[in-house]
């Protein structure tokens, strides 16, 4: 199975250094870049894709449309972003879900993240007006089996929308609208006030980092795992 990463334009890009060194540990095919390819990136198949507008979520969904048109990438793929590491051994990659989607619009509310809110309300009521009655949340920052025809056809249900919306919530419309199930899994994206905790992110299957690239203990903690460089640099 291929690994398919949107990359956005990023020539240094730590984050995805890192996580191209995680994929040691999973077994894979070919791994794609679509959208921008940093100079030090090799021995990679390449989709360009000019980044046209600055919202990022709208370039991630046009970013994964194109990915749906590139015959040559495996009909079932792993979507990885570039700030995913897989951070231990793992055979496969199965679905989880971060549950009650109406969980994720009250917390978002609480934290003051509006565009999260809207995106949330907008993927939800798209959903019930489709009959999927508990819609959950799979955004979660780790890697997810995506189908081309079927992710296709998400993104093509209502083109104009996927594509131009502030935020399209692809990961759960497609898990939702294709009942694919899986375990509740907490997010795994390291924050900075709890970077310094190795009791938290020791063991994790998957990590993320936030910001623009992994820094402090994080940082130390992806140059500890993974000090050799790749195939891929």
């Amino acid at each position: 199975m291929d690994i398919v990463y949107v990359v956005g334009e990023n020539n240094r890009n730590e984050s995805l250094k890192y996580s191209l060194r995680s994929l040691k540990n999973i077994p894979h095919d070919d791994v794609y870049i679509i959208g921008h390819k940093p100079p030090w990136v090799k021995n990679v198949k390449y989709v360009n894709r000019i980044q046209r507008v600055r919202n990022k979520f709208q370039n991630i969904s046009r970013n994964m449309w194109l990915a749906t048109k590139t015959t040559s990438i495996s009909d079932d793929f792993i979507y990885m972003d570039d700030d995913y590491y897989i951070m231990r051994e793992i055979d496969e990659v199965y679905p989880h879900h971060r549950g009650d989607m109406q969980l994720m619009i009250d917390f978002n509310e609480q934290q003051g993240s509006l565009i999260y809110v809207r995106g949330y309300t907008d993927t939800r009521d798209r959903l019930l007006a489709l009959g999927i009655t508990r819609p959950v949340s799979y955004e979660l920052h780790i890697p997810m089996i995506f189908n081309k025809e079927k992710l296709r056809h998400v993104l093509e249900l209502d083109n104009e929308h996927a594509i131009n919306a502030e935020i399209f919530h692809v990961r759960s419309f497609y898990g939702n609208y294709y009942h694919i199930g899986g375990q509740h899994m907490n997010d795994c994206k390291v924050k900075e006030s709890y970077q310094n905790r190795l009791d938290w992110i020791a063991g994790k299957r998957y990590l993320s980092s936030a910001g623009e690239a992994p820094t402090g203990f994080l940082l130390q903690h992806l140059k500890e795992l993974f000090p050799e460089k790749s195939q891929y640099e």
